[in-house]
């Protein structure tokens, strides 16, 4: 972010941010036991669960539609404001879902079906029909990068079968209840979960979905069990494109008027591109920011006595300012899309 040109942190809206996410802390808004909320979220700690959230971060990246790109030579209506756009949607237990969650969806879906795919022996061999029909959409839109994520789901599965026995429960034990040696573990092994760019000439790792890999297993298990990690807090935020659309939202981040230009034309940017780096390196950098502040509140505040025992603290770190800042947005998507600049759109396997 010190060479950064064309994205800066904005400190009055981090300010305003950590405080908004401070007083979520009272009403339990901003809390990892939320995880478990998520009606399509498993909600038992064991080793289903491990594999279910294996396989969804796996595939958890571009849901975007295609639809939403609009050539350079039309511009965006007023305010930004965007017509009915099909998406990718899977419908389960009566509850259409888009985006990320139809993903989560169609999964859930295939499982009652009976399809074991969340099992690395299945998914490693499933072929192009089997997952055309378990990625079903309910619109003419289908899921995103299909071709890609067959790939590596053989690839992925394929090394869990040959060097983990079949279960990235075995990575977890390996990692020895470190977040850092789990991180290391999977960018070695999975060659897809290794999000890199070259900044001025120096490697850039964001490792997105890797992290997020990480802090859905900690979430799941509350922290205990295979979800304990004594350096959780050595995670980063999820550097996506939904994130910083309410980092920008809030004025935490601001955009250069070449960056703005660019993001109104609804253009296709190119992984690795100066624009992508600076957002989600500022995105990082403010959501740390934004934690830290918090902290501090928290750290600041009198100790709560109740019948002799004292009242634990809550807890703050960056990946629950994320959890919280990508909740606000899919609570807020018409707000936020109608009153900001578009996302910075990108096709790949990163995020």
């Amino acid at each position: 972010m010190q060479h950064a040109k064309s994205v800066q942190i904005n400190p009055s809206g981090v300010e305003e941010l950590a405080h908004k996410i401070y007083e979520s802390l009272k009403d339990k808004n901003c809390n990892y036991f939320n995880w478990k909320s998520s009606t399509l979220n498993p909600k038992k700690m064991n080793e289903f669960s491990i594999n279910w959230i294996f396989l969804i971060d796996t595939l958890n990246f571009s849901f975007w539609s295609d639809h939403e790109l609009i050539q350079l030579s039309e511009p965006l209506p007023e305010k930004f404001k965007k017509p009915n756009i099909e998406k990718y949607t899977v419908t389960y237990n009566h509850i259409p879902y888009s985006g990320y969650w139809a993903l989560c969806a169609a999964v859930n879906r295939a499982l009652d079906e009976g399809f074991p795919i969340a099992e690395p022996y299945f998914f490693a061999h499933v072929t192009e029909q089997e997952l055309a029909y378990i990625f079903r959409s309910d619109t003419s839109v289908q899921i995103p990068l299909f071709d890609q994520r067959l790939r590596i789901l053989h690839e992925t599965g394929k090394i869990l079968i040959e060097e983990f026995q079949g279960s990235f429960l075995n990575l977890i034990k390996l990692a020895n209840g470190s977040a850092k040696n789990l991180l290391r573990l999977i960018v070695d092994y999975f060659p897809s979960y290794r999000d890199e760019a070259i900044f001025l000439d120096r490697k850039i790792t964001f490792y997105k979905r890797a992290q997020i890999l990480i802090a859905d297993i900690w979430g799941c298990f509350e922290g205990q069990g295979f979800g304990y990690f004594n350096d959780i807090d050595s995670i980063t935020m999820f550097a996506d494109y939904r994130v910083p659309q309410v980092l920008k939202y809030y004025k935490a981040i601001e955009y250069s008027d070449d960056l703005k230009s660019f993001l109104k034309r609804n253009a296709l940017l190119t992984s690795g591109a100066r624009f992508e780096v600076e957002i989600r390196a500022a995105s990082i950098l403010s959501c740390r920011m934004i934690a830290q502040k918090v902290k501090k509140m928290i750290d600041s505040e009198k100790p709560i006595i109740i019948n002799g025992v004292q009242i634990q603290k809550p807890i703050i770190n960056d990946i629950l300012v994320d959890f919280y800042l990508w909740n606000y947005r899919i609570d807020n998507a018409t707000e936020i899309d109608s009153n900001s600049l578009p996302f910075h759109k990108i096709r790949c396997i990163f995020y």
